[in-house]
């Protein structure tokens, strides 16, 4: 029936005067060629100038998403998830010149091309876990209300089996999605069609999480339970986005904590660092300080004191640290004589053997053998020095 001022599309009830006119001439003109009432609502929300969301809007009521087909043996034949990859794939690879009906049962001589409608078609196909899904569009509103007054509540789907065209093949094609009433689809683990009439976040939370599908086969009586489970899933759901809420928070805690762990550890570099320092400057002035005692003491000479702190590396941070109070105390031993000696002056200096000082000759010796074999004390390298040349070691005990 022609649309009118008494009998305006549903759509357009709350519009104006004009946008209500524009909306009934387009739908009317509309129906005149082809009475198809999807397109009509479609070209009264356009003429009216309504926004593209509201078509969008308009355009997703009527679409359905469903469970098709699962993983298991039916019909006698087994299924597992790469048959269903393939029939997501082989749909997506013919989908431009094979369309696939929504219709009631599985009667071949159903009209669908003779003029009657189907009651959708399939648009998309995809797998997620062990179920096959497919979306629907252009579904009539009868055929929802239908579904929503439980008149309908599974599908089953018709397969073509081993498939050629232009010289490919494929296994499985899906040629048909029926519509099951009391009847007992092949397939008993499909959801209950109701759960995916919402296209909101119901629908998400399936694909996401897959626990909003009703697994076995669903009978009348057990609309109840279905809406328990239902309500548990809601309640289940709420509890997961308190815990998200609180696992968020943790994470900005520790990273909070985490910043503040950063700072506290290079406030502790710091320190430590200012600490060796401080160790290091103390042990040095020690070292030092027993080298200029001596000097002090005529028991070594100024020249003897410097060849000290260069020999040992007293000047290196690290370095000084391995010198010991002893080793400093050895060098003195070792070449205390030949500065008393030659602090006294004697007229017997130029006839020591061959003119060399033979605490100056052994020091000379043993900072060669270190600058070789960098692991050895002071001590170790005198004794290989004097055990290499006993002679300069019977010259120096005497």
């Amino acid at each position: 029936m022609p649309y009118s001022k008494d009998n305006i599309p549903a759509v357009a009830k709350t519009w104006d005067e004009d946008e209500q006119h524009k909306c009934i001439v387009a739908a009317n003109a509309v129906l005149e060629e082809s009475d198809d009432e999807e397109q009509a609502i479609f070209a009264c929300i356009h003429a009216a100038g309504k926004s593209k969301e509201m078509i969008a809007k308009f355009s997703e009521h009527h679409k359905l998403d469903a469970e098709i087909f699962a993983v298991g043996k039916w019909n006698g034949m087994l299924f597992g998830r790469a048959d269903l990859d393939a029939i997501a794939d082989n749909f997506l690879a013919l989908q431009t010149l094979h369309k696939v009906p929504l219709k009631f049962g599985h009667n071949d001589g159903q009209p669908i091309t003779d003029g009657q409608p189907a009651l959708g078609w399939v648009t998309k196909v995809w797998r997620s876990g062990d179920k096959l899904f497919a979306q629907f569009e252009h579904v009539p509103q009868v055929v929802r209300k239908a579904f929503e007054a439980r008149l309908y509540r599974r599908v089953s789907i018709e397969l073509d089996i081993g498939v050629e065209h232009k010289g490919k093949k494929y296994s499985y094609v899906l040629s048909g999605v029926a519509l099951l009433g009391a009847d007992i689809p092949a397939v008993n683990t499909l959801a209950d069609l109701n759960h995916y009439l919402d296209s909101g976040q119901r629908l998400a939370a399936s694909r996401r999480a897959a626990f909003s599908a009703v697994y076995g086969d669903i009978n009348n009586e057990d609309s109840e339970m279905n809406d328990d489970f239902m309500k548990k899933i809601e309640a289940l759901t709420e509890q997961l986005a308190v815990l998200a809420a609180a696992q968020a928070e943790v994470v900005k805690e520790n990273a909070t904590l985490g910043a503040e762990n950063v700072t506290l550890k290079a406030k502790i570099d710091a320190t430590e660092k200012g600490a060796m320092a401080e160790k290091v400057k103390m042990h040095r002035s020690a070292l030092v300080g027993r080298l200029e005692n001596a000097v002090k003491a005529n028991k070594l000479l100024p020249a003897q004191r410097e060849m000290a702190i260069k020999f040992m590396r007293i000047d290196d941070d690290a370095a000084a640290l391995t010198v010991t109070p002893g080793q400093i105390d050895e060098f003195i031993s070792m070449n205390g004589k030949s500065a008393q000696f030659s602090q006294s002056g004697s007229a017997d200096s130029g006839n020591r053997d061959e003119g060399d000082d033979v605490g100056e000759v052994l020091v000379d010796r043993v900072r060669e053998l270190r600058q070789k074999n960098t692991g050895l004390s002071f001590a170790q390298a005198r004794d290989k020095v004097l055990a290499a040349d006993p002679e300069l070691g019977k010259k120096w005990l005497n």
